[in-house]
């Protein structure tokens, strides 16, 4: 019932966390006012969500991971590593400019079968650790199988299209499996 109806949140997140919601005001008429309270410039660095290629693979298969880094104010390398499973898959530096974003791309293969658990870590110490690790999962299998349902298994037909569908190299890598069985096309009915 007031006629003024203000909020203040006391932070000292990032300036481009603090540019979202200062000013803001709700449908109801509150206002949101954010106050830096961090002790001079910004060094917050910030990984972005991740992106998976895949959430579900065949067990070895390659799988893609995204994510962005982001500053305020600060800039250089900075080290980011991946890891599957609880081993550490990759690390490499990645440079940064100030005020803006980079993006971080690595390849990742599912050891085992079942629910396997992946994180991004950028490895630096800043005031704001909470947005330094981002986790994701991927649902390993066996190989998809693929069925060919066909009269003939020996022709050249029967090799382009088994090639088509799970060429010989995914298959030598285990990430298909090709059964080939001869079903009349009464059958199909």
């Amino acid at each position: 019932d007031m006629p003024r109806k203000e909020v203040y949140i006391a932070t000292d997140m990032t300036a481009r966390a603090r540019g979202d919601a200062s000013g803001a005001e709700s449908a109801s008429g509150v206002k949101f006012h954010v106050l830096d309270c961090g002790a001079g410039q910004d060094t917050n660095v910030a990984l972005g969500d991740v992106k998976l290629s895949a959430t579900a693979a065949p067990v070895g298969s390659d799988v893609t991971v995204q994510t962005t880094l982001s500053s305020a104010h600060v800039g250089g390398e900075f080290n980011v590593a991946v890891e599957l499973d609880e081993r550490r898959i990759e690390q490499r530096a990645v440079r940064l400019t100030a005020g803006g974003t980079a993006a971080f791309e690595a390849t990742v293969q599912p050891p085992r079968a079942g629910p396997v658990p992946g994180r991004i870590v950028l490895e630096s110490s800043d005031p704001l650790a909470m947005d330094n690790l981002r986790y994701f999962t991927l649902l390993a299998g066996p190989p998809a199988e693929v069925l060919l349902v066909t009269d003939r298994t020996v022709d050249e037909t029967y090799f382009l299209m088994s090639n088509a569908v799970a060429p010989t190299a995914a298959r030598r890598e285990g990430r298909f499996a090709v059964n080939a069985r001869t079903i009349a096309p009464e059958a199909m009915t």
